[in-house]
């Protein structure tokens, strides 16, 4: 046998042995986002490289005799042994070893396409919840993970976990101080809202979920006049706010505290329509006004 054929002849047994390991290369990332392991990366490819080097120059020792045996050697169907000349492999760089090392594909950030999410999908729900948010904001599918495999991060020494967990961690953090408290946890917050603060704050956020929410949003009309109201139509609004409010939401002036503020601000969220509280009440407070008192539900 030529050299090239005793080659080929090994490249080949050791490709159907070892299928997985042997034809690995890095994912290719069109789109990086975030911090990565890229350096880990590297490092694994060139032990793929010196693995390949290595196990070649073992097997090249065999005779030609032996080389055809590797050639002609076929497992039975139910065999499940390794193949007869694994023990003549370097350990070092023996291909199972390496196949159990293999990066996971956090290293490559959360540009890697397993993450990716359907972002105008997501950007079209009325609400999203914080973990919601924060894994689209990475870039990251929200099946990816739930509240309880966050916890279970939050207890690893940051060390220890790879860049693009670190990171979503950190967003995760930040986000959690972000939206609004409920009962059990951290309550849905409108997409709208969630986008108008992303703006307000320059948070970077995964290229292509915030063009998910521009597409959305941004080429919303948020008025149909220029024109401003004269003095007797925003009246005339007013007492129509003033009308609804009382009478649809069960809103009372003269209480301290009103469960309709949070109806209503709960019933402009699902619209995409994100209003401070603070600015409902100082609407209400003013439309109420124009209402005479004998007027109002005893």
């Amino acid at each position: 046998m030529t050299e090239d054929e005793r080659i080929e002849i090994i490249e080949g047994a050791l490709a159907k042995e070892y299928s997985g390991i042997w034809h690995w290369e890095p994912t290719p990332i069109d789109h990086p986002y975030g911090p990565d392991d890229r350096d880990k990366i590297a490092k694994f490819a060139e032990r793929v490289q010196g693995m390949r080097k290595a196990c070649i120059q073992a097997l090249l020792e065999l005779s030609d005799e032996e080389l055809t045996m590797i050639r002609d050697f076929k497992r039975e169907p139910m065999e499940i042994s390794s193949w007869p000349w694994s023990e003549l492999l370097p350990e070092r760089f023996h291909p199972t070893r390496l196949a159990n090392r293999q990066p996971s594909m956090l290293a490559y950030g959360f540009g890697h396409p397993h993450f990716r999410a359907d972002f105008d999908y997501w950007a079209k729900m009325p609400h999203l919840i914080l973990m919601e948010a924060t894994l689209l904001s990475v870039g990251a599918n929200p099946n990816f993970l739930d509240q309880d495999e966050i916890y279970k991060l939050k207890n690893e020494k940051p060390d220890k976990l790879w860049a693009a967990l670190r990171f979503l961690l950190e967003r995760y953090d930040l986000l959690f101080r972000v939206f609004p408290s409920a009962p059990m946890g951290k309550g849905p917050m409108s997409t709208a809202r969630f986008y108008d603060w992303v703006k307000e704050v320059d948070l970077d956020i995964h290229p292509e979920f915030r063009m998910a929410l521009s597409r959305r949003f941004d080429g919303t009309v948020r008025s149909t006049s220029t024109a401003e109201a004269t003095p007797s139509e925003k009246v005339s609004l007013l007492k129509m706010i003033a009308a609804m409010a009382i009478e649809q939401y069960g809103y009372d002036p003269s209480a301290q505290k009103n469960d309709a503020v949070k109806a209503l601000c709960d019933d402009l969220d699902g619209l995409g329509i994100g209003l401070d509280p603070k600015t409902i009440r100082k609407w209400l407070k003013e439309a109420c006004a124009l209402i005479d008192p004998e007027n109002l539900p005893k």
